[in-house]
């Protein structure tokens, strides 16, 4: 896998926090992006699903559109 450096700010406690929970911080963010973008997608998928539904509900003829 390729990676890249970035740099970012984050909250200090935060950071204590990651830091007494694993010696490996940068594992820990990497894991966190990971499940961030899951819920992301996750939250797309179940949008466009109740959007699919909610145009099927208002469609007078009762067929999926």
């Amino acid at each position: 896998m390729t990676k890249q450096q970035v740099s970012v700010y984050i909250d200090t406690r935060l950071l204590a926090t990651v830091d007494r929970l694993t010696p490996d911080r940068d594992m820990a963010i990497e894991d966190a992006l990971a499940a961030w973008c899951d819920r992301q997608l996750k939250a797309r998928v179940h949008d466009s699903f109740e959007a699919q539904r909610r145009r099927q509900d208002q469609d007078e003829t009762g067929w999926l559109v």
